[in-house]
């Protein structure tokens, strides 16, 4: 008996341990960082079928918005351009859309190519011209971008008709109607999927890597073999074929374009919108657009407290953001720390 006993407490002491809860924590961190995109794409796919009927359109707000945001990750969160025109490209594809739709009456999808390829050309230019430009007289340029457009649409009233704006029609597959109620909102949501994950691979991939490096550092990143000016160039064209993109999605969403509804003030909202969810997330950009667009309508029943309750709500956002990345950082120190005693 004694010795049966003996054997039993040996082969437990052999067992292996059960796995610790951090293991599977740390499976289910590992899972979500490979298949994040997948995950994402899922959630967008899903949401729509819960979001109420009075609120598509906001949904379709959020989905112009999100799309914007990401275009300003890849440029700004990249390569570490800071710009403040982005709402003159959205204008240029946007224009470029209704254009082709209502003046030159092309079928879709080709006022689609016609808006990426407007935009992604004027910010191709755009990006020589301000290739040797950076921090402040890189956003004075793009500033004055971002203003002299709507001066233009302005100012070529036979194509654009000027303060009035262009209203296209809506886009229509046999006789259903594809740019308004639930299909509208997925209208909107494929365009935010196709950006998203164009955004997640920039950053991800390779060239994502070199854009990356420049921005940390040209000298280091010209020492491995990365050409600064190529990387900064090729961040600028995808930032801005996503902004033709995002022009052509409010296009039809909404039904109208005026130059009031590319104004200074729409580029700032773009900016935030990245800020808020870590300038170099895609994921984040969807949040902050979400914020950026949601929250001005919950508040348009008192302009008068709007503008001050949007910037106190904005600036708590970015203070938590603030606060949440120093306590994930001071978490991960303490965590290497113990690692390296040992306990």
């Amino acid at each position: 008996m004694a010795t049966n006993a003996t054997d039993q407490v040996i082969a437990k002491a052999h067992e292996s341990p059960p796995p610790a809860p951090t293991h599977t924590r740390a499976a289910i961190g590992e899972f979500v960082r490979n298949y994040r995109t997948l995950i994402v794409v899922g959630l967008l796919l899903v949401l729509p079928l819960f979001i109420p009927v009075d609120e598509q359109y906001n949904a379709n707000l959020w989905a112009a918005m999100a799309i914007m945001a990401l275009s300003v990750v890849v440029v700004t969160g990249g390569s570490g351009q800071v710009t403040l025109g982005h709402a003159g490209l959205m204008a240029v594809g946007a224009y470029g859309a209704a254009i082709a739709s209502t003046k030159l009456d092309l079928p879709q999808p080709l006022p689609l190519f016609v808006a990426l390829g407007a935009a992604t050309l004027v910010g191709t230019l755009l990006a020589f011209v301000c290739l040797r430009l950076n921090g402040i007289y890189l956003a004075v340029v793009t500033l004055a971008f971002g203003w002299a457009v709507p001066e233009l649409v302005m100012r070529f009233e036979g194509l654009t008709d000027g303060y009035r704006g262009l209203f296209p029609g809506p886009i229509m597959i046999g006789d259903t109607e594809i740019t308004s109620g639930l299909p509208g909102v997925y209208f909107g949501v494929i365009g935010v999927i196709i950006a998203f994950v164009l955004a997640s691979n920039m950053l991800g991939n390779w060239s994502g890597l070199n854009v990356l490096a420049v921005k940390q550092s040209e000298i280091l990143a010209g020492a491995f073999g990365v050409v600064p000016a190529r990387q900064r160039i090729w961040a600028f064209v995808v930032s801005s074929f996503l902004a033709g993109l995002g022009g052509y999605i409010y296009t039809f969403s909404v039904g109208a374009v005026t130059p009031s509804s590319f104004t200074f003030d729409n580029s700032i909202a773009f900016l935030s919108a990245a800020v808020i969810g870590g300038v170099v997330s895609p994921i984040g950009a969807l949040i902050g657009a979400a914020f950026v667009s949601v929250v001005p309508n919950l508040l348009a029943s008192s302009p008068e407290v709007a503008s001050i309750a949007y910037g106190v709500l904005l600036f708590a956002a970015l203070g938590l953001r603030s606060a949440f990345r120093q306590f994930s950082f001071a978490g991960f120190r303490k965590k290497k720390s113990k690692k390296g005693t040992g306990l």
